[in-house]
C-alpha cells in the first residue's frame, strides 16, 4: 500500500486518478472479503460496538459497500442497483488503513494545488509551512534540473573559452611569424642604408604665431612658438644644458633673477658686464635698452643658432634675458605669470610632438590665455639678421590682451558706493560674504599650517552665515561642487589654500571664489597673497587681488566696498586686518 501511495504522489493528476480508482477497488475488496472482521449488526444487538458514522448499503444483486452517511451518498443511489438494506456497519481494519492512506494522498494533492487568487509568494509560504511532500519533491526536482543546467552551461563556457584561447594563440603565433618575416626581409636594406648614411641636418621647426588659439580648456592657452629652420650643419645636434634644472620652474627663474639683481653667484654668462650696464629694472625703458643691445650684439658677432646652443656662456645669456623679458612683461601689464620647464609645458599643452629646443627650455603662461616663449624670442633677435621682432613689440602685444590683476585696497571701504537695484544688491551681498570668508581664512591661517576648503553659505531662513569645512576634499573637487546649488541659496563663497603666480614670484595665497546663483548669476575670483608663519619675518598677508570677474569693471568700486564691508562685519578678538595686513604692491613694485 505504501508503494502505491508513493507512486500516487509522484505522478500527474490523470495517473493519480486511475491509481486512486484501482486502490479504492482493492480497499473495497479487502473490506468486502473480510467477513470475519466485518460486522453487520442490527441496531438491536447491544453487545457489539460499532462506529455510527459508517453504513453498509446492500443492493438487489447482493453487492454492498460502506459509506459515511453524513458526507457521501449511498454508492447505489445513482445506478440500477437500488439499495435494499442500509444498516450501521463497522468496516474492517484493513479498509480503514487503506482509506486513511487514500485520504492523506487526496489531502496532499488538494494542498499541492494553487488556490484561486493565490500569489506565488503566498503559495510558497503555505507549501513551506505544510512541508507538502509533493511540493518538496517538486522543489528537489527543480533544484536538480537547475544544477544540471548550470553544470552544462559551465561546461559549455569552458569549452568556448578553450576554443577562443586556442584561436588567440594561433592568431598571435601567425602575427609573430608574419612580422618576423617582414623584419627579416627589411633587415638587409636597412643595414645597407645605415652603413652608407650621410650626416643628418639639424632642423628647427617653423615658429607658430603667438596669436594662434589652442583647444586647451583650462586657460584657452596659446600654442607655443616652434623654432625656425637653420642652416644645414654637418655635426649632430648638440645637447642643451640647464644648470638649475633640478629646481622647479618658478624656483629656477627666481634663482636667476635674484642672483643677477643682488650680484650673487650665478652660472657664467657672456657679456655680463654689458648686461649689468643696461640697468635692467623691470621697466618699459629697460626693454628698449635691451632691444638696442641685442641688435648691436647681433651685428657684432653674427651668431648662428648652433652657436647659441653650443656655447654655454651664450646659452646662459639667452636663458637669463628670456626670463627677464617675460617677468618684465608680466609686471608692466600687471598679469599673473606661471613658469613651465619643458616637461611641464609638454604636459600642460598635451602635445606629444612638442619640440625640445633651447627656446622651449623654459616657457611661461601670461594671464589666463597666452603661452609665451621668451627665450626663443631672444634667440630669434640674435641670430636672424632680418628679424622684425623685438621685446617692445612683444610687450605691446600683451598690453592689448592683458588679464590685469586688480588690487583691492583697504581704502575701498571709504568709497561708500552702494547698490542701486536688486541685481547690484545681490552682488553686494555676495562680495560682502567674500570679505567675511577672507577674514576667517587669514585668521585660521595664522593658527594652522594649511586651510581646509571652507564654504561660506548664507541661510535666508534665519539670516545668518554658516561656515562649512569640506574635510578630506581637495580644492579642485570643492571648486567643482560650487557649480551645484541643491538648497537654492542666493550665493556661496569658497575659500581654500593655493598659490598666486605673481609677477614678483610665486607666493602662498588664499583663493576666494564667490558665486551668485539664479537670475543674478555672477562669479568672482580673489587671491590674497600671504607670508606663512614659518617665514623668518613671520606671518603677514598682502593686498587682495581681483583675478577675474564676470561683471563689467564699472561695478568694481561697489564690489570692493562690499568686500571690506564684510571684512569689518566679522568681529574677531585679534583683528587680523589691522595686525597682519601689509599693503605693498605685489604686482609691480617698481
Amino acid at each position: 500500500m505504501f508503494v502505491v501511495k508513493s507512486f500516487l504522489s509522484t505522478h500527474n493528476k490523470f495517473s493519480r486518478t486511475i491509481i486512486h480508482l484501482i486502490l479504492s477497488m482493492i480497499v473495497a475488496g479487502s473490506a468486502y472479503g473480510d467477513e470475519i472482521s466485518t460486522q453487520e449488526l442490527s441496531t438491536n444487538n447491544p453487545n457489539v460496538t460499532i462506529d455510527p458514522r459508517f453504513y453498509r448499503c446492500t443492493a438487489q444483486d447482493g453487492s454492498y459497500s460502506f459509506f459515511v452517511r453524513s458526507s457521501e451518498p449511498c454508492p447505489h443511489e445513482s445506478d440500477k442497483r437500488q439499495p435494499q438494506i442500509v444498516i450501521h456497519a463497522q468496516p474492517s481494519e484493513t479498509y480503514l488503513k487503506a482509506q486513511a492512506l487514500i485520504d492523506k494522498s487526496d489531502r496532499e494533492a488538494r494542498e499541492f494545488k494553487k488556490y484561486d487568487g493565490e500569489t506565488d509568494a503566498d503559495y510558497k509560504v503555505r507549501m513551506e509551512a505544510s512541508q507538502n511532500p509533493l511540493w518538496l519533491q517538486n522543489q528537489e526536482r527543480l533544484r536538480a534540473d537547475q544544477e544540471r543546467q548550470q553544470a552544462q552551461q559551465a561546461a559549455n563556457q569552458a569549452t568556448a573559452e578553450k576554443i577562443r584561447n586556442d584561436e588567440r594563440i594561433a592568431q598571435r603565433d601567425s602575427h609573430v611569424m608574419i612580422w618576423l618575416g617582414f623584419f627579416l626581409v627589411l633587415a638587409g636594406p636597412i643595414w645597407w642604408l645605415w652603413h652608407n648614411r650621410t650626416p643628418a641636418k639639424p632642423v628647427r621647426a617653423t615658429r607658430r604665431k603667438v596669436s594662434q588659439t589652442s583647444s586647451a580648456p583650462e586657460h584657452m592657452t596659446r600654442p607655443p612658438a616652434l623654432l625656425r629652420e637653420i642652416s644645414p650643419r654637418t655635426s649632430p645636434q648638440p645637447q642643451i644644458s640647464n644648470p638649475v634644472s633640478k629646481l622647479a620652474a618658478h624656483q629656477q627663474v627666481e634663482r636667476y633673477l635674484h642672483a643677477f639683481d643682488t650680484n650673487g653667484a650665478m652660472p657664467s654668462m657672456a657679456y655680463y658686464a654689458e648686461i649689468k650696464a643696461l640697468n635692467l629694472n623691470y621697466s618699459v625703458e629697460s626693454l628698449e635698452r635691451l632691444d638696442q643691445f641685442l641688435v648691436e650684439l647681433r651685428d657684432r658677432i653674427k651668431p648662428s643658432y648652433a652657436d647659441l646652443v653650443e656655447n654655454p656662456q651664450l646659452q646662459q645669456l639667452v636663458i637669463f634675458l628670456g626670463m627677464y623679458l617675460a617677468t618684465t612683461i608680466a609686471r608692466v601689464t600687471q598679469q599673473s605669470i606661471k613658469w613651465y620647464d619643458y616637461e611641464g609645458a609638454k604636459a600642460r599643452l598635451n602635445d606629444p610632438d612638442y619640440p625640445e629646443t633651447l627656446g622651449t627650455l623654459m616657457t611661461c603662461m601670461l594671464g589666463k590665455g597666452y603661452h609665451h616663449l621668451p627665450i626663443e624670442l631672444i634667440c630669434a633677435i640674435l641670430y636672424e639678421s632680418n628679424s622684425t621682432e623685438s621685446c617692445i613689440e612683444r610687450l605691446n602685444y600683451y598690453r592689448q590682451h592683458a588679464d590685469i590683476l586688480i588690487p583691492i585696497p583697504r581704502s575701498s571701504l571709504h568709497s561708500a558706493v552702494n547698490a542701486q537695484n536688486e541685481e547690484e544688491q545681490a552682488w553686494f551681498n555676495a562680495m560682502s560674504a567674500a570679505g567675511i570668508a577672507a577674514t576667517r581664512a587669514i585668521f585660521m591661517n595664522d593658527r594652522s599650517s594649511s586651510l581646509q576648503p571652507t564654504l561660506t553659505v548664507y541661510d535666508p531662513e534665519d539670516n545668518t552665515m554658516r561656515f562649512v569645512v569640506m574635510m578630506d576634499m581637495s580644492s579642485d573637487n570643492a571648486v567643482e561642487e560650487m557649480k551645484y546649488n541643491p538648497r537654492n541659496v542666493p550665493f556661496k563663497v569658497l575659500a581654500y589654500d593655493s598659490y598666486a603666480n605673481l609677477p614678483t614670484g610665486r607666493m602662498d595665497a588664499v583663493t576666494l571664489q564667490a558665486q551668485c546663483y539664479g537670475n543674478f548669476a555672477a562669479t568672482w575670483i580673489i587671491v590674497i597673497p600671504y607670508r606663512p608663519a614659518s617665514h623668518p619675518d613671520g606671518y603677514a598677508f598682502y593686498t587682495p587681488l581681483l583675478v577675474s570677474s564676470s561683471v563689467d569693471t564699472e561695478y568694481n568700486p561697489m564690489l570692493m566696498h562690499a568686500f571690506y564691508s564684510g571684512v569689518d562685519s566679522m568681529k574677531l578678538p585679534d583683528d587680523p586686518w589691522n595686525r597682519y595686513l601689509q599693503e605693498s604692491d605685489q604686482v609691480n613694485p617698481n
